[in-house]
C-alpha cells in the first residue's frame, strides 16, 4: 500500500510540474462540460454510429460519476472506496488507490 500512495504522490508531482506546460486552448479542450463556462458545448461532434459496448469494468460499489480520459486512461472513483485507472483501450485496470471513502465526483486530471 505505501509503494502504491508513493506512485500516486510521485505521479501527482510530475503531472503539477507539466501542468505549466499545457497551452490553455488545448487544457479547455478536455474540460468538464466541453470549454471554460461549463456550457455542454463540444468544438467537435459526436459519434456517427454505436457500435456496441468496447469494454466494461466492475466495482465492488456504484458508480455515480462521471468518468475523466487522459493519456490514455479513464479514471473512475466508486463507492467501493477506491479510485481505479483503467486502460482505455482494453479495459484492463492499471492501478487502484483507496479513498477511506465512497468516490461520487467525477476525478479532475
Amino acid at each position: 500500500m505505501f509503494f502504491e500512495l508513493e506512485a500516486l504522490v510521485k505521479r501527482t508531482l510530475l503531472l503539477i510540474a507539466f501542468i505549466g506546460l499545457i497551452s490553455p486552448a488545448a487544457f479547455s479542450q478536455n474540460m468538464f462540460r466541453g470549454n471554460p463556462a461549463h456550457t455542454g458545448v463540444y468544438a467537435a461532434d459526436g459519434p456517427h454510429q454505436f457500435n456496441g459496448v468496447k469494454w466494461a469494468f466492475k466495482t465492488d460499489g456504484w458508480v455515480l460519476s462521471s468518468p475523466a480520459l487522459a493519456g490514455g486512461l479513464v479514471y473512475v472513483g466508486s463507492d467501493d472506496q477506491n479510485l481505479y485507472a483503467i486502460d482505455a483501450a482494453t479495459g484492463a485496470q492499471k492501478w487502484k488507490f483507496a479513498t477511506g471513502g465512497p468516490v461520487r465526483s467525477s476525478p479532475a486530471v
